[in-house]
């Protein structure tokens, strides 16, 4: 799995807890998708400038 899949299912799965200790696993997990697209983004465009800089 790639590094973007992981940040995706780990935010994903940290969501629905979050969700489940307020008694709202549904809205958990919806701010945990949202957040695991954010941070696929953000490793992508982390690991884009990493390899414009090398080369």
């Amino acid at each position: 799995m790639s590094e973007e899949g992981l940040v995706f299912v780990a935010l994903t799965f940290l969501g629905m807890g979050v969700g489940a200790l307020y008694g709202r696993i549904d809205a958990g997990t919806l701010i945990g998708i949202g957040l695991g697209f954010l941070g696929m983004a953000l490793v992508r465009m982390w690991r884009s400038t990493k390899s414009q800089e090398q080369g």
